[in-house]
């Protein structure tokens, strides 16, 4: 069973906060990450994004726009990946973005799922899953991605949407909750239609 970072915390799997271990060594985390955030958010562009290099993975070339959130810092982003100001990462599970990925402002990352059954919340259960956002995706500003969910390569996410299930690679969604409404045209599709009009 994958855990995140080193910690007891499971994936896919239901698990007690109040456990002394996994909420020890996660307020030790967090505490840390908070003073790094400090630095982050008074701090310019240049000099927050080598203050966040510390504690989560970034591939090279990023743009990170302060103020910059997480929790645990278990945020994994690819090359020329762009993220804009106020996003938030709740990542008590793996967050991973692949290359070239634009992030709009206000974007929120939840990897915890809390049980239905209110006794099971009031005993501290949670269910973390991670997230995983393909090459080349933008998501437009205030996107809610929630746990679990995938976006495939090259997908583009409305404004506002509240993503609960996977999208796949190559289309248009958008909403509440987040669907398909269209396929997108790769450039290399879109010229061969052209050159094949041209042709006939």
């Amino acid at each position: 069973m994958k855990t995140a970072n080193s910690t007891n915390i499971k994936y896919n799997k239901w698990f007690s906060v109040y456990i002394n271990d996994v909420k020890g060594h996660a307020l030790k985390k967090i505490q840390k990450i908070n003073n790094y955030i400090k630095k982050v958010n008074n701090a310019d562009i240049n000099k927050a994004n080598t203050i966040i290099k510390n504690f989560i993975k970034m591939g090279g070339n990023n743009i990170i726009i302060p103020p910059f959130y997480c929790s645990m810092g278990n945020v994994e982003l690819g090359r020329h990946t762009k993220l804009g100001s106020h996003c938030f990462f709740w990542d008590v599970a793996e967050i991973v973005f692949g290359e070239h990925v634009w992030v709009g402002p206000n974007c929120c990352f939840y990897t915890t799922h809390h049980p239905m059954d209110a006794e099971r919340r009031k005993a501290g259960y949670v269910m973390a899953k991670p997230i995983k956002i393909g090459d080349s995706v933008w998501l437009g500003g205030s996107v809610v991605v929630c746990p679990g969910v995938s976006i495939g390569d090259n997908t583009v996410v409305g404004a506002g949407s509240v993503v609960t299930k996977n999208i796949p690679a190559n289309v248009l969604a958008a909403g509440n909750p987040c669907k398909v409404i269209r396929k997108l045209e790769t450039s290399k599709t879109a010229r061969g239609r052209v050159g094949s009009s041209a042709r006939a």
